[in-house]
């Protein structure tokens, strides 16, 4: 119980700190994204368990190309007994709309390292793969502030594949 304390305070101050770094960047324009840095936390569900479905974390995006972007990501799932902690690394592509709205969808692939360590006993460690797809939501330039939505199918040899939708919000940290 005490470690669930201790991520859930991380991610609480994670998403109350955000946004005051991001408060203090300058804009950007909407085109001119490359070299962008963001970061954010997320919250969600996996959705191949009854029970235990709860999971949080963070990612940070790195804009390397236009269009395409890294993403690394925690996230932590409390378990009865238990828990499993996901390190990811995923290559995003950022599709470009003929008419360009506030959404912004985006697929990637990617590579996971899952952890699953009960309380008692030992733990496995196990790499995958990803399948992500989602979409963000753009409000204006200058905000900084942008909410996401994610799909995402993890596939991991011995250990079950787990399918899990979040939502968050990432903030920009530089330009």
């Amino acid at each position: 119980m005490r470690r669930f304390l201790r991520v859930y305070a991380l991610v609480a101050a994670t998403l109350l700190g955000l946004p005051l770094v991001a408060s203090a960047q300058t804009a950007l324009a909407d085109d001119d994204r490359n070299g962008l840095i963001s970061a954010g936390a997320l919250v969600g569900a996996v959705l191949d368990t009854p029970d235990d479905w709860l999971l949080f974390g963070a990612d940070a995006r790195v804009q390397i190309d236009r269009g395409l972007e890294i993403e690394p990501r925690f996230t932590y799932q409390p378990l009865e007994g238990a828990h499993v902690i996901q390190l990811d690394a995923n290559l995003l592509k950022n599709f470009e709309l003929a008419r360009p709205g506030r959404f912004r969808p985006f697929v990637g692939v990617g590579g996971t390292l899952t952890s699953f360590s009960p309380e008692r006993g030992e733990g496995d460690t196990k790499v995958g793969i990803n399948l992500i797809s989602g979409t963000r939501i753009a409000l204006s330039s200058s905000s900084g502030y942008e909410p996401f939505f994610t799909a995402q199918y993890s596939i991991v040899r011995d250990q079950f594949n787990s399918f899990s939708l979040v939502v968050g919000a990432s903030f920009r940290l530089r330009h």
